[in-house]
């Protein structure tokens, strides 16, 4: 009898946990881009997934962005300023760029490699 409800337990166990993993991800799925922080103005590493969005977060004001795309390969990514210290972030198409950040100083703030 112990043995039928220890059973029965561990299938409720498992069941949960998979119901967990499949219900946990769909809420992160439907909220906005994710959101990352900029904290210092040496080059960071990025990676952006393509058709995904990101908000870049900024500790100081942003006055300008620019990516880095040669003359004739497909746009990486584009991207706009939201706020003075939000930055909208989008892949477009598979390949590697930089997104250089200028501060109201009118000094190179951050660099991300994506």
């Amino acid at each position: 009898m112990k043995i039928k409800i220890l059973k029965k337990a561990h299938f409720l166990g498992w069941l949960i946990t998979l119901t967990l993993a499949f219900v946990i991800p769909s809420f992160s799925w439907a909220q906005g881009p994710q959101s990352i922080t900029l904290e210092t103005a040496s080059t960071q590493k990025l990676t952006l997934t393509v058709g995904k969005s990101v908000i870049l977060g900024s500790s100081e004001p942003v006055k300008r962005v620019s990516l880095g795309t040669p003359e004739g390969i497909p746009e990486i990514a584009v991207t706009m300023v939201l706020t003075p210290r939000q930055i909208y972030l989008t892949g477009k198409n598979p390949g590697v760029t930089n997104l250089t950040i200028w501060g109201i100083n009118e000094r190179i703030s951050t660099v991300l490699d994506l």
